[in-house]
């Protein structure tokens, strides 16, 4: 049985594995990051309208996923990647508002469990995805998949709203 060679699958479509490489390479010197631009005031990708509260290490952002009743991302307030970056006082608060966090999703959703996990793969910008999980749930049982936002299962507008502010209200 042969092994796959990571590299020689990158060789078949250079263009494509070298553009994917510069991308994630802008992205991680903060240039052109999507998240520092999620955060920036006034940018066009701004994402306030699903900012649940801004607490002392950067912002919460609640995701409209009916599966994961709750799901929350804690982005960092300023660029950086690695946990490592951070001033001992920066990290500090982080892991505080990430327990922060978990603490409100358990009294507003009751999940069975939380899942917490930093990977920058696909982003490197240092966030934490809080994410609650029921039995019910997709994936019970195992991690859960990337799923993008435009293939998730939707809350209506007011019950995205009421949970907002009750996770809100939890975060005060």
């Amino acid at each position: 049985m042969t092994q796959e060679n990571p590299q020689e699958k990158a060789n078949e479509k250079p263009v494509a594995a070298f553009e994917e490489l510069d991308r994630f390479r802008r992205y991680k010197s903060g240039k052109d990051c999507p998240m520092c631009l999620s955060i920036s005031p006034g940018s066009a990708e701004n994402l306030s309208s699903n900012v649940v509260a801004k607490l002392t290490s950067g912002s919460v952002h609640l995701q409209n996923d009916a599966d994961y009743h709750g799901y929350c991302i804690l982005i960092f307030s300023r660029h950086a990647v690695e946990l490592h970056e951070l001033s001992a006082d920066e990290r500090k608060h982080w892991i505080e508002d990430i327990a922060r966090i978990g603490s409100a999703v358990t009294d507003v959703c009751d999940p069975v469990k939380l899942n917490y996990s930093m990977l920058g793969n696909m982003v490197p910008h240092l966030h934490c995805h809080i994410m609650p999980r029921y039995f019910a749930d997709p994936e019970w049982g195992g991690p859960p998949a990337f799923r993008a936002s435009e293939i998730r299962r939707k809350l209506d507008t007011g019950d995205f709203e009421r949970l907002k502010l009750a996770l809100s209200e939890a975060l005060v």
